[in-house]
């Protein structure tokens, strides 16, 4: 198996749950989409006058860097001109070296995502740098947020806080969303007034959102899916089940139609393996009132969310399994061959959260989970019988498990067999393959998002393009993936200046 087959392969047999793990560090800001680095485009009124793109084209050939820069802008937008990111590069890099604050800035964007121009992270950082220290609040926030992935440089949490505060403080609205977060994560401080609530017994305000649907904290940026995938055989769950008050709610009722539409498309994309929307209905189970409310089942979700890197999962599995009689329960359901409790009880000891189960039971109880027909135990057997993790290896076995769990409407089961087929091609094309993946990502397949990182970088299935691998790595980093962060680290160290500043070391 050469190179590139091997390194997706890697990804088939990622998160089996046999292994022991610690829990995931968590990166600062994993959220569900990547920071909001948006191009500067030029508002002086001196471009609007030109309207005649030969005089645009003879300022900025006689070397004018305000014309240089909006020629490079309108090569980039494809505005007056054919779309050009090479044009574009070539223009903004004019106005850079002329020092054109926005120029410096959007030349950074173009470096830090290799459009026009070689990806080089390293440079991108040095313009966001100038431009920051400059008084450029979109540089600001930029390079205050480059502090915090450990990827550039080392991470400087009192500096990326201090650099997105003086942005937030100038208005800018990604700004001050970032700082929000930082203060949620107990980063910074906050300074600002305290609201009064509302107090519903005095007749003021309530939200009309109930608290079962609210993130406790989490960022709930979902990406938006049809209503259709709502009653796919996928969600295992019963949507009605999840509703506030369900057994006194209109079915008609505005407001619970609404309800129950989110609910089906969060169910959707927690079937798809985002791990926002795994955590997310693991605290439902947990915290709801009425038939719903479920510790054992809220435990399986969660321990399902961990193997896809939620930030958020391991600590809220932590304070679950710490509740009196959790753990009596647990047994008690397991011994009654309850599929979701034996895979619940396997996992918490397969990730060293319990350590009453012996190696050989872990793996029979997946096993009979699995038999049982209960989908996530069936995809994890499954993958465990593919490597040959502490069962013995029968890839027959192990792709028809897999098939079963897809037939049954698991989108993680359907993303490996796709990966399988992936890596058995290598470099032919497969552009079904990979619309397939691209399709997953945007359901909230942070797996899928990982290998299509892994596909454009090595080529395999599609042309080779650093520039969307860094794309979908970083989308996947963001959102709490150990395996992307990995990967995006293994390209920047290959690039990595000698320079003191961008040495790491953790």
């Amino acid at each position: 198996m050469n190179f590139l087959n091997r390194r997706i392969f890697s990804f088939v047999f990622l998160a089996s749950g046999l292994v022991a793990a610690d829990v995931p560090n968590t990166l600062a800001l994993r959220k569900s989409a990547p920071f909001q680095a948006v191009l500067f485009t030029p508002a002086d009124p001196y471009f609007s006058s030109l309207r005649d793109v030969i005089v645009l084209l003879q300022k900025a050939n006689a070397g004018d860097p305000l014309a240089q820069h909006e020629l490079g802008i309108r090569f980039l937008t494809g505005r007056g001109f054919s779309a050009d990111t090479v044009k574009a590069a070539y223009w903004i890099r004019k106005a850079a070296e002329k020092k054109v604050l926005s120029a410096r800035y959007n030349l950074g964007l173009l470096a830090n995502n290799g459009w026009g121009t070689d990806w080089n992270p390293f440079e991108a950082y040095r313009h966001f740098q100038y431009a920051a220290r400059e008084g450029m609040k979109e540089a600001r926030y930029v390079y205050g947020l480059l502090l915090t992935d450990g990827l550039v440089v080392e991470r400087d949490f009192n500096e990326a806080v201090r650099w997105v505060g003086l942005a937030a403080d100038s208005g800018y609205a990604p700004a001050k969303e970032a700082m929000e977060e930082f203060r949620r994560r107990g980063m910074a401080p906050d300074t600002r007034p305290q609201e009064q609530k509302p107090d519903p017994a005095g007749g003021g305000p309530v939200s009309a959102e109930p608290d079962s649907l609210k993130t406790h904290g989490q960022a709930r940026e979902f990406p938006e899916t049809d209503d259709a995938d709502a009653t796919t055989p996928g969600n295992r769950e019963p949507v009605d089940a999840l509703l506030p008050g369900h057994s006194g709610a209109a079915a008609g009722d505005s407001t619970t139609l609404k309800m129950r539409a989110e609910i089906g498309r969060i169910l959707a994309e927690a079937e798809a393996g985002s791990p926002e929307a795994l955590t997310l209905v693991g605290r439902w189970h947990e915290t709801l009132d009425g038939p719903a409310r479920d510790r054992v089942l809220a435990a399986a979700w969660y321990l399902r969310a961990i193997r896809t890197d939620s930030p958020w999962a391991p600590e809220l599995l932590w304070k679950l399994i710490r509740k009196e009689g959790f753990f009596e329960e647990l047994r008690s359901r397991a011994a009654t061959g309850e599929p979701a409790a034996k895979f619940a009880w396997a996992n918490l000891n397969a990730y060293g959260y319990d350590r009453q189960l012996t190696e050989d039971r872990v793996v029979s109880y997946l096993e009979e989970a699995a038999s049982a027909g209960y989908v996530p135990a069936a995809v994890q057997f499954g993958l465990m019988v593919l490597s040959g993790r502490g069962v013995a290896r029968d890839p027959d076995r192990g792709k028809s498990l897999l098939l079963r769990a897809a037939d049954a409407g698991s989108v993680e089961a359907r993303v490996r067999l796709w990966m399988m087929d992936l890596a058995l091609a290598g470099a032919t094309p497969n552009p079904a393959l990979i619309d397939s993946l691209k399709k997953a990502s945007d359901a909230g397949s942070m797996l899928s998002q990982e290998i299509l990182g892994a596909c454009y970088r090595d080529g395999i299935g599609t042309a080779a393009s650093v520039p969307l691998c860094v794309q979908y790595y970083r989308k996947a980093m963001q959102r709490g993936s150990r395996s992307a962060f990995a990967a995006l680290k293994e390209m920047y160290d290959e690039l990595r200046p000698g320079d003191r500043e961008f040495r790491i070391t953790e």
